[in-house]
């Protein structure tokens, strides 16, 4: 994929398939493997932080194995990554999940950044 270095296209029971590299690695289309930046030219790759994403899907994945991770949806969601599974989590009312200490917190506590 020239627009995400690290992300690529296989064919699975005649379907095209995304692929993913691990996390600081880009696909090598001369190898045909995931290899280090210094071997594969990419001028838009930039790493992703660990955490979690939505997939084409519209699901939550993550892109660590293991953590705690503010939701791309909803101040008021986190997400636990183990193993690499997305388990949601919902902070009670009026508070919203601060990323910095790991926790449910007060609105005015949390940097929204």
């Amino acid at each position: 994929d020239p627009i995400h270095c690290g992300r690529f296209f296989t064919c699975l029971d005649g379907r095209k398939t995304e692929m993913n590299c691990p996390e600081m690695l880009r696909f090598n289309e001369v190898e045909g493997v995931c290899d280090w930046p210094r071997n594969v030219p990419c001028t838009t790759w930039q790493p992703k932080p660990p955490g979690v994403e939505i997939n084409s899907r519209g699901r939550v994945v993550c892109t660590a194995d293991e953590g705690y991770f503010p939701s791309p949806r909803d101040c008021r969601e986190f997400y636990r990554c183990h193993r690499g599974s997305a388990y949601r989590f919902d902070c009670p009312r009026g508070l919203i999940y601060n990323r910095r200490f790991k926790v449910c917190d007060w609105p005015w506590n949390v940097d929204a950044r």
